[in-house]
C-alpha cells in the first residue's frame, strides 16, 4: 500500500493509541493541506526531520534517518495549540491502526510530499490464556512499584482492547522509552511484546531497591563529612552492585593476583603488582596514565612466572616422533636425546642454546617444530630476518608513548608457559649497529645460559628466568653471525641431502603432503622411482627439498586438470615422459665431458645452496708475462690465483720452463658463469693444475674433480664443505675426486652414496695430484733453437 509519510522525532505512534503531531516543521507545513480527517498516513520515528526539506537531496539517500517500521494512522482532527512563545500553532491528532513495514521511501510525482510503500505487519497466533497470564504479571509488578511510589495512579485494564493489543496500551500508559516502544512495534509475537513490557517494568522495580541499598552503605561515609569521599563511596558501591550484570571489576584481577601469592608469582613480582595497584587507585579511571598502568599490570599477571609444561621423558617416544617427522639427521636427533637424558639424570631445567645451520630447505625450522612436539612443549617462533631495532628484542622503556615489551617476553606471555621451544629463525640475517642499536648484541644475554636466568626486558623492568626455555636458532651462513654470538651457540650442521635421502623424503613426506594439499589420494597418482630421480637430477639443483616439493605439486595440479577433463584415467603413473610433458624441458644438464682437454680442470665449489662443479680454464699465449683473471672473482680467489701462479713458476723448472718462458707469454685464467660471484681459497690446487696443463700442453682427465687450498710451497691444505662438494661430483658423474690429506676425518663421515660412487684420493701436495689428473706424462720443455740473427742480437746486448 502507498501512504503519506509523517516523520516524528519525539514519541512513537502505536496501534489504537492517539498521537498528536504539532505542525511546526517546514515539511509538515507543506503537507498540512493533505491531512484531512479520515486520511491514512504512515507515522515513522526519525532521528531528524532535516533530510525531508530538500526533495532533490532526499532522493540520493537510502531511507534517510527513519526506522524500517512504523504505524498506519488515521487523521482524526486538527486543532489549535499554543507553544511556549504563545504563538498560534496547529497540531493534528492521529489514531493508530496497525503496524506497517516500510519497503520503499520516495518523493511523489507532484514533488509536494514523500510517500512510502509499506505492508501491514501480521502477528503470529498466540494463546489467550498465556497472554492473560502475562498481563497479570504486569499488574503485579506495577502494584509493587506503587508501594515505593504511592503517588502513581492506579492502572485501568483496557477491556475494550484485545490481549494482543494491550502491550501497546501499557507501554503508552507507563511512559516507556522510545526504544522500548519501537521494539514493541517491530515484534510480531504478542507473547514477546508482553515480555518486553515486563522487562522494562522490572528495571524500574530495581531502582528503589538499589537506591535504598546504596543509601544504607553510604550513611557511615557521609558522617565523615567529606563530600569527595561520599561521592567515591557511592560510585564504589554502585560498581559492586553492577557486578551482578557486568561481572567483576576490571581491576579486581590485580587484587586476585595478590591473593594467589608466591605459589604463582615470585615475591618481587608481588611487590611490584602491589605498588602499581596502589598507584592505579590514585589515578582517575579515564586518566591516560591509568591505561598505561593497566597494560603493564596485565603483562605481569599474564606472564607464566612459575607455570611450565611437563616434558615427555620417554626417550623412545621422543625418538619415534623425530623419526616420523624427519628422515636422516641422526646427529641432530642424537643431540636432542642427549639433552633430555641429561635433564632426566640431573633434574636440571637449564637448556642448551642450539643453532641449526645449513643451506635453505634442509629442514631447520621444521626440525625445531618437531622438537617441540616430541618434548610436549609449546612452540614460539620469532623471525629475525630484517630486524634492525634492539627494542624488538628487549622492548621499549615505559617512558615512551606506545611502549611495548620485546618479542621474547611477549612470545612467552602468549604461549602461557615458561619452558617453550623458542625458535629464533634466520639469526644470520639481522641488521643493526646503527641509531636503533644492535639486535645481535641484545641477543647475547638471551642466548647465554649463565645470564638469561636474570633477563630483564626494558618494558617489564624486572628479571625473568629464561633458563627453562629451549632456544633453537637457525642460520644459512655462519660467517654472518657475530663471533661473540656464535660463541654462545652449540652448532649443529644440517647438510645437503643426498639423492637417496631426497628420494626417501619425497616418497614418505613430500608426495603425501602434496596429495593432501591438492585433494588427491594415493590411489589416483603414483610416482615411479626413475621419475623422482629425474625430477631431482634435471629440474631441481638444491641442497634441500623445497623446489622438489614445488615440482611434485606442479605435476599433481596438471594431473588434476586433465583428470577433471577426463583426459587421463586413474591410477595414473608418473614416468619420465610424463615429467617432461608437465614440467617441459629439463632445467639443469650434466657437465659435458670432453676428453683430452688442455688447461681445463673441474674444481669444486661450496655455496649456501649446496655444492657445484666449477670448471677453471687457462690459456697461454705469446706476450710479455702478464696474468689476466676473469669470471667475477673475489679478493681471496684472486690472491689464490697469484699464489698458484708463483708456485707454478717454481714447479715448471722441473720440466724445463725457465723464467724467460714466463716473461714471453701471457696467462689468462677464467671461471665460467661470469655473472655469478665467486670467492674462496679452495680452488688453489685446481688453478695450479690448470696453469700447469696449459703451460706444458698436457691434457687433463675431465672425469676427475679436485678441491684444496694451495700455498707457495705447493701443499694441498684443508678445505670445508667436503660433503656438499663430493655430492656435486656424484651428481655430475665424476669418477674420482682429489682432496687434501688433512680432510681425512671428513671422508669418514661422507654418506655411502658418495663412497660407493666416487674414488676419493687424498693428496698432501700438488705433485701428489699430478699422477692422478694428467692423461699422460708431462714432457720436458725444449726451448726453440735460436736463429743466427737472434744469436747476433743477443751477443750485441751482452757486449753493450
Amino acid at each position: 500500500m502507498t501512504l503519506l509519510l509523517i516523520p516524528i522525532t519525539k514519541g512513537v505512534a502505536l496501534p489504537y493509541i492517539d498521537v498528536s503531531v504539532p505542525i511546526t516543521h517546514e515539511y509538515l507545513k507543506k503537507i498540512k493541506n493533505k491531512l484531512k480527517p479520515g486520511v491514512k498516513c504512515a507515522i515513522v520515528y526519525a532521528n531528524s526531520v532535516e533530510p525531508f526539506l530538500d526533495f532533490d537531496a532526499f532522493e540520493k539517500i537510502d531511507k534517510p534517518s527513519i526506522v524500517s517500521v512504523g504505524c498506519c494512522c488515521e487523521v482524526r482532527e486538527d486543532r489549535k495549540m499554543f507553544n511556549n512563545e504563545n504563538i498560534d500553532a496547529t497540531e493534528v491528532v492521529f489514531t493508530g491502526l496497525y503496524p506497517v513495514i516500510i519497503n520503499e521511501v520516495y518523493v511523489s510525482e507532484e514533488r509536494d510530499c514523500i510517500l512510502v510503500e509499506c505492508e501491514e505487519r501480521k502477528d503470529f497466533d498466540s494463546s489467550t490464556t498465556d497472554l492473560a497470564h502475562f498481563e497479570s504479571r504486569i499488574i503485579d509488578i506495577y502494584s509493587t512499584i506503587r508501594n515505593f511510589y504511592p503517588g502513581l495512579k492506579p492502572i485501568d485494564i483496557p477491556s475494550h482492547l484485545g490481549y494482543d493489543i494491550r502491550p501497546y496500551y501499557y507501554a503508552h500508559e507507563f511512559g516507556l522509552s522510545d526504544n522500548t516502544q519501537l521494539r514493541l512495534l517491530r515484534e510480531n509475537n504478542a507473547t514477546m511484546r508482553y515480555s518486553i513490557v515486563i522487562d522494562a517494568l522490572n528495571m524500574a522495580n530495581l531502582t528503589p531497591q538499589i537506591r535504598s541499598e546504596v543509601d544504607m552503605k553510604t550513611n557511615s561515609a557521609i558522617q565523615r563529612g567529606q563530600r569527595e569521599y561520599v561521592l567515591r563511596e557511592q560510585a564504589k558501591q554502585l560498581r559492586e552492585l553492577l557486578k551482578e550484570f557486568d561481572g567483576d571489576d576490571s581491576d579486581a584481577k590485580y587484587t586476585k593476583a595478590l591473593k594467589e601469592g608466591t605459589k604463582v608469582y615470585p615475591q618481587y613480582v608481588l611487590d611490584r603488582i602491589r605498588t602499581e595497584t596502589n598507584r592505579l587507585k590514585l589515578l582517575g579511571y579515564a586518566n591516560q596514565e591509568a591505561a598505561i598502568c593497566r597494560n603493564y599490570l596485565d603483562l605481569i599477571i599474564k606472564l607464566p612466572w612459575k607455570k611450565s609444561t611437563e616434558d615427555n621423558e620417554d626417550l623412545n617416544v621422543v625418538k619415534k616422533v623425530l623419526d616420523d617427522d624427519h628422515y636422516g639427521l641422526e646427529k641432530q636427533k642424537e643431540r636432542i636425546l642427549e639433552y633430555l637424558a641429561v635433564k632426566n639424570l640431573t633434574k636440571s631445567l637449564k637448556a642448551p642454546i642450539l643453532c641449526l645451520y645449513g643451506p635453505p630447505g634442509t629442514g631447520k625450522t621444521s626440525l625445531a617444530i618437531s622438537v617441540a612436539k616430541a618434548l610436549n612443549r609449546k612452540f614460539v617462533k620469532f623471525a629475525l630476518g630484517g630486524v634492525y631495532d634492539e627494542s624488538e628484542i628487549r622492548g621499549h622503556r615505559r617512558t615512551y608513548v606506545g611502549a611495548l615489551p620485546g618479542r621474547i617476553i611477549s612470545g612467552i606471555a602468549n604461549c602461557g608457559t615458561n619452558n617453550p621451544v623458542f625458535l629464533l629463525d634466520e639469526i644470520d640475517k639481522m641488521e643493526g649497529g646503527g641509531y636503533h642499536g644492535d639486535p645481535a648484541a641484545a641477543c647475547l644475554e638471551i642466548l647465554d645460559p649463565e645470564q638469561n636466568i636474570y633477563f630483564e626486558d626494558h618494558y617489564l623492568d624486572m628479571p625473568f628466568d629464561l633458563s627453562n626455555v629451549l632456544f633453537i636458532c637457525t642460520a644459512n651462513d655462519l660467517s654472518e653471525v657475530p663471533p661473540p654470538l656464535r660463541d654462545r651457540l652449540e652448532l649443529i650442521e644440517l647438510n645437503t641431502y643426498t639423492l637417496y635421502e631426497k628420494m626417501h623424503i619425497a616418497k614418505n613426506h613430500l608426495i603425501k603432503q602434496e596429495l593432501k594439499a591438492n585433494g588427491l589420494t594415493e590411489d589416483m597418482i603414483h610416482f615411479t622411482d626413475k621419475s623422482l630421480e629425474y625430477i631431482i637430477d634435471s629440474y631441481t639443483r638444491e641442497a634441500g627439498v623445497r623446489e622438489l616439493r614445488r615440482k611434485i605439486g606442479t605435476i599433481m595440479r596438471k594431473f588434476s586438470v586433465e583428470y577433471l577433463a577426463r583426459k587421463v584415467a586413474t591410477p595414473f603413473e608418473v614416468t619420465i615422459e610424463v615429467v617432461e610433458k608437465y614440467l617441459k624441458k629439463p632445467i639443469f644438464f650434466h657437465t659435458q665431458v670432453v676428453k683430452d682437454q688442455v688447461g681445463i680442470v673441474n674444481g669444486l665449489a661450496y655455496t649456501s645452496y649446496g655444492g657445484e662443479i666449477q670448471p677453471i680454464e687457462c690459456n697461454v699465449t705469446d706476450g710479455n708475462g702478464s696474468l689476466v683473471r676473469t669470471g667475477n672473482l673475489g679478493d681471496v680467489m684472486r690472491e689464490s690465483i697469484t699464489i698458484a701462479f708463483s708456485y707454478v713458476k717454481v714447479l715448471a723448472r722441473k720440466y724445463g720452463y725457465d723464467q724467460k718462458y714466463f716473461s714471453t707469454h701471457d696467462f689468462h685464467i677464467h671461471c665460467p658463469e661470469g655473472a655469478v660471484p665467486k670467492d674462496g681459497p679452495s680452488a688453489g690446487c685446481a688453478i695450479t693444475i690448470a696453469l700447469l696443463s696449459a703451460i706444458t700442453d698436457t691434457p687433463v682427465n675431465n672425469l676427475v674433480a679436485m678441491t684444496g687450498e694451495v700455498d707457495l710451497r705447493g701443499n694441498s691444505m684443508q678445505i670445508g664443505g667436503l660433503r656438499e662438494k663430493t655430492l656435486a661430483a656424484v651428481r655430475e658423474h665424476m669418477e674420482t675426486v682429489l682432496i687434501p690429506k688433512d680432510n681425512h676425518n671428513d671422508t669418514l663421515e661422507l654418506p655411502s652414496e658418495v663412497k660407493d660412487n666416487l674414488k676419493i684420493i687424498e693428496c698432501k701436495t700438488v705433485e701428489d695430484i699430478i699422477p692422478h689428473i694428467f692423461l699422460k706424462k708431462i714432457k720436458k720443455y725444449v726451448p726453440p733453437k735460436k736463429s743466427p740473427k737472434e744469436k747476433e742480437e743477443e751477443k750485441k746486448k751482452v757486449d753493450d
